[in-house]
């Protein structure tokens, strides 16, 4: 049986691949795994250090109201890091707020400003 100098490696009898060729391949595969487990570790002490303050936020919101339905926490998450590079520095936003909501309504009738009510003018 012949065997590989310390410079390539064989895979299940496969062509020979250079050793770090192997290296970064090895590599290559496991960037995504590392992402998803940096993810994970950045998303749990994100979610789990906020809870209560989610919970505070949402019960604030909801007021004295004497409506049955149940108060809502609600925290969005914001992941990013830099496609492509080899080491990625991972970050992971999170986010809750208090929704206040304005509203004013007027109808858009173009004809308002046709009506005999001007300076000056007397209307019959």
């Amino acid at each position: 049986m012949n065997t590989p100098d310390k410079s390539t490696v064989s895979i299940n009898e496969g062509p020979a691949i250079d050793a770090g060729r192997f290296s970064e391949i090895a590599n290559a595969l496991s960037r995504p795994r590392h992402i998803l487990e940096t993810i994970l570790a950045l998303t749990h002490e994100a979610i789990a250090n906020q809870i209560e303050e989610v919970e505070a936020a949402a019960a604030e919101a909801a007021g004295d109201t004497d409506d049955d339905k149940p108060v809502v926490a609600k925290l969005s998450l914001a992941i990013s890091w830099p496609a492509g590079e080899p080491i990625p520095e991972v970050t992971v936003k999170s986010s809750y707020s208090v929704k206040r909501t304005n509203e004013a309504t007027a109808l858009a009738d173009g004809d308002q400003g046709k009506l005999p009510f001007g300076a000056g003018e007397e209307s019959k």
